[in-house]
Parts: C-alpha cells; sequence; structure tokens
C-alpha cells in the first residue's frame, strides 16, 4: 500500500516529552476501555480543560512548545495508546482513538477545547464525526492527509525536500521498508530522515523559536511501542486510501478553527477545499510562509499565538 509507505515517517518526532513550561505539573493515568492514558495537566484545573492532541501516531510530547504560547490556562496532554508510558494490549485503531479520546473528555466536568496537530487534528475530526457538542470547539493545525490523492502528493513532497538527492530518498525509503533489525532500522532512518527533514519546515534555519524550553531530538530511540504504532498507521493509511477519511464531514456540528500553512507539507489547497465545502460551522486561518508547524517558526509563531488568544476567548 504506497500511502504506509509513508507512514513511519511519523514515528519521529521533532520534541521529547519534557518541559518546564508552568511549574504546576500534574502526571497520572487514567484509565480507559483496553488501555491506560498517560496525562500531564498543566495549569488550573477550574479553567476550561485545552485537550492537546498529538500528532504521527506516535508523536508524544510534539504539543507543548504550542502550550508555551496559551498561558494562564489548563492544558491536557495525552499520549495515545501504547505510546510512551501509555500501556494497552489493543486494538489498535483509528476507532480505538477515538474511543479513547472520548472517554478522556467525559472524565472531566466541563467541555473541553480540542487542538490537534497533524494526525492530531484528522483524530479530532473522526471524533466530531462520531460525536457532535461534546466539546467548545476544535482548532485543527495542520490536519493529515485525507485520501489517495493528497498521500500522493504527500509523498512527492517529501522527496523533493531532499533536493538533488531524491532518487537516494526513494530508495533509502523502500530499503528501509526490508529491514526487520530495529537497530538497523533506526540507523538508516536517521539517515533518511536528515535527507528529506526540510519537507517540514518553511524557514528551516531559524527553526526553533531561542525562548523554547526544550530542543528538538527524536522520540524514538528504541524499539518501545513501534509494532503498536505500525498498526494504528497501517489503518489510518488504509482508510486514507479507502476514502474513508475525506468522507461524511457534513456530520460535524462543532465549530471548527482551521490553521494551514502554505507551505504544508500536506497538500494546503486540497485540505482546504475539503474541509470548507464539508464543513457547516469552519473558519480558515491561511498561514502564510510557513510549515508544518507554524507555532515553532518565528515568522508564524507571533500569529498563531494571536489567533489562538482570540479563539480560546470564545
Amino acid at each position: 500500500m504506497f500511502v504506509f509507505k509513508l507512514a513511519l515517517f511519523f514515528l519521529i518526532g521533532l520534541l521529547v516529552s519534557c518541559s518546564t513550561l508552568k511549574s504546576e505539573k500534574k502526571i497520572f493515568f487514567k484509565n480507559v476501555t483496553g488501555a491506560k492514558l498517560k496525562v500531564i495537566e498543566r495549569g488550573t484545573a477550574n479553567q476550561t480543560p485545552i485537550i492537546l492532541i498529538h500528532g504521527g501516531p506516535g508523536f508524544p510530547g510534539g504539543m507543548w512548545n504550542l502550550a508555551e504560547i496559551i498561558p494562564r490556562s489548563f492544558t491536557v496532554e495525552y499520549f495515545q495508546r501504547d505510546i510512551r508510558n501509555s500501556p494497552s494490549l489493543g486494538p489498535f485503531t483509528v476507532k480505538e482513538h477515538v474511543n479513547d479520546l472520548h472517554e478522556l473528555i467525559n472524565s472531566y466536568t466541563k467541555k473541553p477545547i480540542l487542538i490537534g496537530h497533524s494526525w492530531g487534528a484528522t483524530l479530532a475530526l473522526e471524533y466530531a464525526k462520531k460525536y457532535s457538542a461534546e466539546v467548545r470547539k476544535i482548532i485543527l493545525i495542520s490536519p493529515g492527509t485525507m485520501n489517495a490523492k493528497m498521500s500522493k502528493d504527500f509523498a512527492n513532497k517529501i522527496f523533493k525536500s531532499a533536493k538533488g538527492k531524491e532518487k537516494e530518498a526513494r530508495q533509502m525509503w523502500d530499503d528501509l521498508k526490508k529491514i526487520k533489525n530495529y537497530t538497523k532500522y533506526q540507523e538508516m532512518w536517521n539517515k533518511y530522515f536528515d535527507l528529506i527533514k526540510f519537507a517540514y519546515c518553511f524557514n528551516c534555519k531559524n527553526f526553533m523559536h531561542k525562548k523554547m524550553t526544550f530542543k528538538p531530538v527524536p522520540v524514538f530511540n528504541d524499539a518501545e511501542n513501534s509494532s503498536s504504532i505500525k498498526k494504528i498507521s497501517e489503518d489510518y493509511w488504509s482508510l486514507v486510501e479507502s476514502g474513508q477519511i475525506a468522507r461524511n464531514y457534513k456530520k460535524i456540528k462543532d465549530q471548527i478553527i482551521h490553521l494551514q500553512p502554505e507551505f504544508d507539507v500536506n497538500p494546503s489547497k486540497d485540505l482546504i477545499q475539503l474541509l470548507q465545502t464539508g464543513i457547516e460551522n469552519y473558519k480558515l486561518y491561511f498561514l502564510r510562509n510557513t510549515g508544518h508547524f507554524p507555532w515553532l517558526e518565528p515568522q508564524s509563531r507571533k500569529f498563531v499565538k494571536n489567533i489562538l488568544n482570540i479563539e480560546l476567548k470564545h
């Protein structure tokens, strides 16, 4: 399946799941059906919960630099099932991730706001298709690929980012699929990622903000949870390829706020058209001259902060 050829790209995050964001930090586990989700709460619990949905699948900790620009808030980051200390025996499907999110939301007395990035944004949309009016609003940042055409464009963008080494990147990706030893896989993955990393940023020389509390490093340095991440990735990409992810947006009645980078690795024009025509209560912020992580690039970080300040007050 072609789309899964690139699914493991999401297994390498740019951030680690540790931060000195706020002193009042609470780390614990919440039981859901079939799993225990690691949860990190920061801020005062009498406020509206802002639930951060990380990308990937398999990208825990990827949202805390975003949380830095929404101060005086009650933020909730949860690690999805079988991702870094959220133990589960499965199943590892999009459906189960939706169920996990629903149980987490129901554990809070106040209706939360959801902020999802990449795969996390797509997961939030899948949740909204099934459950209506369970949250105050949903904020999407750089949603993931949603149909077969987008996945092909996504792949081409990644390989072209190698800039003169496109053939090498394609060959390296094909070779990666044949490696079963995790150590060897990780070694080649690091070389591959070094070739295509510029697909994910616009201003790559100044990608990180100086005042950030932690720097980007690979999330996965061992084989922890690798099999379950592959399973959820396979399920997600199979739904993309079959067209199921791109369906039923008219069922969504929640308010959807969409922050779409101009130079996202996912096709911006197609994503906007699909969501704009399918969702009734839809609002778009188009972020020029930025890539997949707009809050990490200095030229767009300020705009993301301003947008969140506006939208989180409503």
